[in-house]
C-alpha cells in the first residue's frame, strides 16, 4: 500500500452532486503490481495547476487507464478542518500468457491487458485460449499438487492438453475440470513413488467417467 498526499481546495464530485471547498489530503492505496510512482504520474498529468477544481470521476477513470488496475473505489470524508480522499485500487491478478502480436499478459478474467516486459511474467503459463484460465483457476484451488502449468493448449473442442513443469502431460475437458483435477489428486497418491514415471493421462470419457487412460516412462498403458 501507498500513500500520497496533496492539498486541493474545490472538489467536484458526482457523489455530493455539488463541488466540495476544502483542503484534502489524498491517500491512495496500492496493491503488489501497479507502480505508486506511476499512479501519481497519472494523477499529475490529470491535474490542471492553472486551476484548482478536481472531479473525482475524472481521478477514477485516469487511474483506471493504467494497465494493472481493475478498477477504483473513492471514498471521501470532511472532518472539520480538512478532507480525506481514499482512493483504493483493486489491481488484475496476472495468471496466464497469449500471443497476439506479441506476448501479453492475461488476467483472471481471460482478459489481455499488457505485454510480457520481464522475465517473471514470461514464466506465466501459456494459454491459446481465455477459456482455459477456469482450468488454471481451479488447479490454484487444489493447491497446485504438480507444480507449475507450463502450457495449454486446445486440442479440440472442449478438450484441452495441460503441460506441467515435471513433463507430465495431461489431457482433460473443460466441463467438470475441477472434478478432474481431484480425481487426478486420488490417482497421484493411489500411484505412490510410481507417479514419478507417469508421464501422460487422459482424465475424462464421456460414457465412463471412471475410465483413465495412464502411460509411463517405461512405455507401460
Amino acid at each position: 500500500m501507498g500513500f500520497v498526499t496533496c492539498i486541493f481546495y474545490f472538489i467536484k464530485s458526482e457523489i455530493f452532486d455539488n463541488i466540495i471547498f476544502t483542503p484534502v489530503n489524498m491517500i491512495l492505496k496500492t496493491g503488489s503490481y501497479a507502480k505508486l510512482e506511476e499512479l501519481e504520474n497519472l494523477l499529475e498529468e490529470l491535474i490542471d495547476k492553472s486551476s484548482e477544481v478536481v472531479d473525482l470521476k475524472k481521478i477514477q477513470k485516469k487511474l483506471e487507464m493504467h494497465p494493472w488496475v481493475s478498477f477504483t473505489a473513492v471514498k471521501f470524508l470532511v472532518s472539520e478542518n480538512m478532507g480525506n480522499l481514499e482512493i483504493e485500487i483493486s489491481e488484475r491478478i496476472p495468471i496466464a500468457i497469449c500471443e497476439l502480436d506479441e506476448m501479453w499478459v492475461v488476467d483472471s478474467f481471460g482478459i489481455p491487458f499488457k505485454q510480457v516486459d520481464n522475465d517473471w511474467e514470461s514464466m506465466l503459463p501459456f494459454i491459446d485460449r481465455k477459456d482455459a484460465v477456469e482450468i488454471l483457476k481451479n488447479y490454484e484451488y487444489i493447491n497446485k499438487p504438480l507444480g507449475q502449468i507450463v502450457e495449454i493448449h486446445e486440442q479440440f473442442t472442449d478438450q484441452y492438453q495441460v503441460k506441467f513443469i515435471n513433463g507430465l502431460e495431461v489431457s482433460m475437458t473443460m466441463e467438470d475440470n475441477l472434478e478432474q483435477f481431484e480425481k487426478l489428486v486420488f490417482i497421484l497418491e493411489f500411484l505412490k513413488d510410481k507417479r514419478n514415471d507417469l508421464i501422460f493421462i487422459h482424465l475424462d470419457y464421456a460414457l465412463n467417467k471412471n475410465r483413465i487412460i495412464a502411460r509411463f516412462r517405461n512405455g507401460a498403458i
